[in-house]
């Protein structure tokens, strides 16, 4: 029996951050593509071994269980990690050996940590399935340098699906919007934030002004992501992570060497430039695309922006715009999934 191309749908738990963006389009543009899911799996969080017992107690969750474990010779689309509950990511993995299953990745621990264990847990998941869908090729290479034995597939950018297309007007100047959780961005703590010579308007829950507390800081609030990319405000959108101006350090800087960061997409919904650290994975990206400025530290910045010509500025711009059409119609999952659809599924 031959089976069409299907996927695991998911509802994600209510009231999640904004970090679910990426997630729920994915998940709508496989539904868009593949029509019904196999299977929709609902995010819940145990909070006690009362509610994990109701669980498993539940019928109708109990005959979920069984159908995914029964799963076979499916050709199946999951999104990686598995967001869901202990009992439901066993069944998920006892049945990924009878499938030909392809992750689409989000996130990789072991390439923010480097422990072995994380390592040796991580890729002998991902050996599962028979290819991998990683952020860029520098993601792909460093974790078939792991270990990765399977096919992998570049997606290149995430995409940030939206009902309309921001239409502001940006033009040039030393005005940086970021974008994110500003509890955890460590280094907008720094005093040196004063001393580069730009402005900083902030967007994202986290704020405290005791803490972020420069004169050339504004905070402009915090919004639902589908709204975010209406409001931004700045003439280029920050690509930064760790504690340091100088350098983006610790395992969130990192992880910038071989992610694609959900911000980039977030700023290129918005139609606005981007700066990035000069050795994230997506400076390639930027640079190949000429949507942005590449930079080793933060006290660059503003001295790059006044060597940038007027109508240099206005191409990013135009360039940002053509990437934003089709980011904001699925585009590059769309794309991605096609090829992976011929080599994989169909060859």
């Amino acid at each position: 029996m031959v089976h069409k191309i299907t996927y695991i749908g998911e509802k994600p738990a209510p009231n999640n951050h904004a970090g679910n963006k990426a997630r729920v389009d994915v998940d709508a543009i496989l539904r868009e593509k593949y029509g019904e899911p196999y299977e929709n799996l609902e995010e819940i969080v145990f909070t006690g071994l009362g509610q994990k017992v109701g669980y498993v107690l539940n019928p109708s969750n109990l005959k979920q269980i069984f159908r995914i474990q029964r799963m076979h010779s499916q050709k199946l689309i999951m999104q990686y990690p598995f967001y869901f509950n202990p009992i439901l990511k066993k069944a998920l993995r006892n049945s990924l050996g009878k499938n030909e299953v392809v992750f689409l990745i989000h996130d990789v621990n072991a390439l923010r940590s480097f422990q072995d264990v994380d390592i040796k847990t991580e890729i002998d998941e991902l050996n599962l399935a028979k290819a991998v869908i990683v952020h860029n090729n520098i993601m792909g290479n460093a974790l078939q340098n792991l270990g990765l034995k399977v096919p992998w597939f570049s997606l290149e950018l995430f995409d940030y699906l939206l009902p309309d297309i921001p239409q502001k007007a940006f033009s040039k100047g030393t005005t940086v919007a970021f974008a994110g959780n500003l509890g955890k961005s460590k280094y907008l703590r720094n005093a040196e934030i004063e001393t580069l010579g730009l402005h900083f308007n902030l967007f994202g829950p986290g704020f405290k002004e005791e803490v972020i507390k420069w004169k050339n800081v504004s905070y402009k609030g915090s919004f639902p992501p589908d709204e975010v990319p209406f409001k931004l405000e700045g003439n280029f959108g920050l690509l930064w992570d760790g504690s340091d101006v100088k350098t983006c350090d610790g395992p969130t800087g990192t992880y910038m060497k071989y992610n694609n960061p959900h911000k980039l997409s977030l700023y290129v919904a918005a139609g606005l430039p981007v700066i990035v650290w000069k050795q994230a994975a997506v400076a390639e990206f930027v640079a190949t695309h000429k949507i942005g400025i590449a930079v080793e530290s933060l006290t660059d910045v503003s001295k790059e922006i006044q060597l940038l010509p007027d109508n240099e500025y206005h191409e990013m711009v135009m360039a940002v715009k053509k990437l934003q059409k089709k980011l904001v119609s699925g585009s590059f999952t769309k794309r991605c999934l096609e090829t992976v659809e011929e080599r994989i599924f169909n060859s």
